[in-house]
């Protein structure tokens, strides 16, 4: 008896000191800035902490990006477009400004990302059996709304594999962008 209430202090000791690790804020750094062949300037960032990044590309994009600043700091009136990209190990967001700053379009393409819940309830339903092995997030729109949104899909049974498309309802999920 005296043994299991030492084990039970112990146990109690270890499991009550457990560790809090609080992450450092989202960082974004600037990798390489450089002009491609359309003349366009690219702005390459990485960030360090990426489930923001990954969650809400756009709302990420206008918290930690001053794209005024950028046109500032370039000379102004340099170039016709700036088109930033913001990558990180998921994948990455494209953004294309005119030489005022403003927002004319985005670009995503993320891979093998936590899929929202009408696309998980919609796999569910109509592929009972099947497993998501891999997908894919592509979408891209006008200003900082999504005009089209697609999930590419692989899934697997056993030794079948199958590959479908998905175009979300944006309208359940009462989302302007993503």
């Amino acid at each position: 008896m005296r043994k299991l209430v030492i084990l039970f202090l112990l146990v109690g000791m270890t499991t009550g000191q457990a560790q809090i690790i609080q992450l450092d804020e989202a960082r974004v750094n600037a990798s390489s800035v450089k002009l491609n062949a359309d003349g366009e300037l690219k702005f390459s960032v990485v960030e360090s902490y990426s489930n923001e990044f990954v969650k809400n590309p756009i709302a990420f994009m206008k918290k930690n990006f001053d794209i005024q600043n950028f046109i500032d700091q370039m000379g102004s009136g340099s170039y016709d477009t700036y088109a930033v990209e913001f990558r990180n190990k998921k994948g990455h967001l494209t953004a294309n400004f005119d030489n005022k700053g403003k927002l004319l379009g985005t670009a995503q393409d993320f891979r093998d990302i936590v899929v929202p819940l009408d696309v998980a309830r919609e796999l569910v339903k109509n592929h009972k059996g099947w497993v998501m092995t891999k997908n894919r997030y592509l979408a891209s729109g006008k200003g900082d709304l999504i005009d089209k949104e697609l999930f590419r899909i692989t899934l697997r049974n056993g030794e079948d594999t199958r590959r479908i498309k998905i175009i979300p309802d944006r309208s359940s999920r009462g989302l302007a962008s993503n």
